[in-house]
């Protein structure tokens, strides 16, 4: 079965919207205007949200095993009650409202429960077993036509009933509903919902809006599951059923002294998918002055019901430096037990696997008992990750960072990264235009964190700026901004470690690194010499946009330079290509304009695209490689043809033929001597250890030896 791809949701649904100031912007209470007004639908008031929540393939399958029936009594009838259905789509949990209504036809007809669409079943109230027929039209998209449901495990779908039992005030469903349509002549996916259970409501939220242009009022409601976790709070699931329905568990704070129930403005109560990712809704309160804030609303109880109303709020999205989405002229949340009086739950609801503690949200691997850091509340100004967190008694390490969690973000100016953190995401801390202050607990831990793009380093935000008077601070085992880095020992591998950090001036490289990775020092404008340590046998593009670079010390281990690791590096006057080496890849000396001689390897077999591309300073080429090393495209554009260009004898003809070597014009045989020039003979004599630590009084020992660009091991 060939899979069909739905369109992405790339506006939300809200023409003519209106945007509305960020908390905490003062503006008067005329500015405020009805925005987006929301429609009814059958069968129970909401707005309207979109259906096509996830497209899938899934294949058909024998017949599902059913479970055996629960033992317990059941509910003479379940007509008139009202639920909302929990469920996951294998992208998102999801929750939608469910109301139970009577059948003319005979039976039940379950309104919305899927994906907004009424199913027909049966009840029986001797088994407390609900039962769905599939195989048969449930309703139509106007984009793909009808509709038909079947049974699914997650993995296969068939046309076996869809099965739930009544347990209490809970449905818990043994398999879940599939449903395709055909398109341009191909069966597809359009609905999935698996792990449904259905929670009887027991509470209505019910918001008004007034038309700005009528004045009329329009009352949606949306059915809630409210639970009591502690003395002083409360969780309330369904609230999304307004919109889009993804489920969140919304926690309210309440007080029976001051009458008062209240939910923090930056709390998550929705999302909507969207061409750049999830956009997070979030529902708070106006106060007098017009500021968008926490939702406050006064509390009257009786003794079985409680009634919590507040006079105007928004439910919205951030948009740029304002928020969109709806005010509401009146907003109230009914309960069927006194809040004050009720029993708590024991906290059972409070053990989810994405927790918010400290206003940063988490997704939890039980498994492993880690935890990876999924963004923070939009109000969250210090972002300080912890090493670990505790969620309903259990402790998890934070060791991740996952893609995009930060991007964009507009209110943190103060970010501190743990040592436990090991790898983070794509694009993790891209666009952090608040960022004033990043602080990195460890540096050799941070030198092995895996970081999967430059804009998933938080470094790079600080010193953006072109001006350096705008430049942030990077506090690194609590100092600010170091000018020179000593890479503790012990650290194996690199990469990004350092992108875009501008204050650098020197790094002293650990004799125990294997592996210098892509972009580890990449745009460290003010670093004017590296010494890469004996070991190390491949370089990623570590060196990318160092400026300011002028000299570097390659070591005899190294094989492979990959792409890009010396780009842009216009200051770069001498290199060291140690015998050994077998690959230069592609870009990697790209617009280093400021070589003027080239001296490659009899090891050397490949020289990437673009290599040497604008070397324009080149005066001469030495190599020492007998067969020509294979050079791709534009190995050497922008380099002058007429050089000299110097190889072992008996090989010019072979070059000649080579592609790219054959575009130059003066080839020489190497006499055994030219590898030596008069600048070599004339220059200073330096010496290094293994560790490429330069030793100004060598002892007796192994040391590497550089005069000039000739580079090799000796013993004193």
């Amino acid at each position: 079965m060939n899979k069909i791809y739905s369109y992405v949701l790339s506006s939300l649904l809200f023409a003519g919207s209106t945007a509305l100031p960020a908390a905490g912007a003062a503006v008067t209470p005329a500015s405020f205007v009805t925005v987006g007004m929301m429609e009814k639908t059958a069968g129970y008031q909401r707005s309207i949200r979109p259906v096509l929540t996830k497209v899938s393939s899934l294949p058909e399958s024998a017949a599902f095993s059913s479970r055996a029936d629960e033992a317990g009594e059941h509910p003479e009838s379940i007509v008139g009650m009202t639920y909302v259905a929990v469920y996951n789509d294998q992208s998102h949990d999801l929750n939608c409202a469910v109301a139970v209504v009577a059948d003319p036809d005979g039976g039940i007809i379950l309104h919305g429960f899927a994906e907004g669409y009424d199913v027909k079943g049966t009840y029986d109230p001797a088994t407390g077993k609900v039962t769905i027929p599939t195989g048969v039209v449930v309703g139509s998209d106007e984009d793909y036509g009808d509709i038909t449901i079947h049974s699914t495990d997650g993995q296969h779908y068939s046309d076996e009933p869809i099965v739930g039992t009544v347990t209490g005030n809970t449905i818990t469903f043994e398999n879940g509903l599939y449903g395709t349509v055909v398109y341009q002549g191909e069966q597809g996916g359009l609905l999935v919902m698996v792990d449904i259970k259905a929670i009887e409501a027991n509470g209505k939220l019910t918001v008004t809006q007034t038309s700005s242009t009528t004045g009329a009022t329009t009352d949606i409601t949306a059915p809630l599951v409210v639970t009591k976790t502690t003395d002083s709070s409360l969780e309330v699931v369904g609230i999304s059923n307004l919109l889009f329905g993804r489920y969140y568990e919304v926690p309210f704070a309440f007080s029976e002294a001051a009458n008062t129930c209240t939910l923090t403005f930056g709390e998550p109560v929705d999302a909507a998918r969207a061409s750049t990712g999830d956009v997070i809704f979030y529902l708070g309160g106006i106060n007098a002055v017009g500021y968008l804030d926490n939702l406050e609303m006064s509390v009257v109880t009786s003794e079985t019901n409680t009634l919590m109303t507040a006079s105007a709020a928004f439910l919205g999205y951030p948009n740029g430096q304002q928020y969109s989405g709806y005010q509401f002229s009146g907003i109230k949340m009914e309960v069927d037990f006194n809040i004050y009086t009720g029993e708590t739950s024991g906290g059972d609801e409070e053990d989810t696997d994405t927790p918010t503690i400290d206003g940063i949200t988490y997704l939890l691997d039980r498994t492993n008992n880690t935890a990876t850091v999924t963004g923070c509340l939009p109000t969250l100004t210090d972002i300080a990750i912890p090493a670990q967190i505790t969620s309903a008694g259990n402790t998890y390490d934070v060791v991740a960072i996952k893609e995009a969690a930060f991007q964009g973000n507009s209110t943190a100016t103060s970010l501190t990264i743990p040592a436990s953190i090991k790898t983070i995401g794509t694009d993790a801390f891209r666009n952090l235009r608040a960022i004033k202050t990043v602080y990195i607990a460890d540096l050799a831990a941070w030198c092995g964190v895996g970081i999967a793009n430059g804009n998933a380093n938080p470094i790079y935000n600080l010193f953006s700026a072109s001006s350096e008077s705008r430049w942030g601070k990077l506090y690194i085992n609590g100092e600010a901004n170091p000018a020179e880095l000593v890479i503790p020992e012990g650290v194996t591998t690199m990469s990004r470690s350092f992108y875009g950090y501008k204050p650098l001036t020197a790094v002293t490289l650990p004799s125990t690194l294997t592996e210098l990775g892509d972009q580890a020092f990449a745009n460290c404008v003010k670093l004017t010499s590296a010494v890469v340590p004996e070991g190390v046998e491949t370089v990623g593009s570590a060196f990318w946009g160092c400026s300011a670079l002028e000299t570097v010390t390659l070591p005899s281990t190294l094989k492979t330079l990959k792409g890009s690791t010396f780009y842009n590096c216009k200051a770069l006057a001498s290199v060291n290509l140690p015998e050994g080496l077998e690959t230069i890849g592609g870009m990697a000396f790209s617009s280093c304009g400021a070589l003027t001689t080239l001296s490659l390897p009899s090891t050397l077999t490949t020289i990437g695209m673009m290599a040497f591309d604008s070397c324009s300073g080149l005066t001469e080429i030495k190599s020492a490689a007998t067969v020509p090393p294979v050079a791709q495209m534009y190995a050497f554009d922008g380099v002058d043809k007429t050089i000299p260009v110097y190889v072992p004898a008996g090989t010019i003809d072979d070059y000649k033929a080579a592609a790219e070597w054959s575009e130059f014009t003066a080839y020489q045989e190497l006499s055994g001597v030219e590898n030596i020039t008069v600048d070599d003979i004339n220059a200073p004599v330096e010496y290094f250890n293994l560790s490429g630590i330069r030793v100004d009084n060598p002892a007796n020992g192994l040391y590497i030896r550089r005069q000039g660009s000739k580079v090799e091991k000796v013993i004193l």
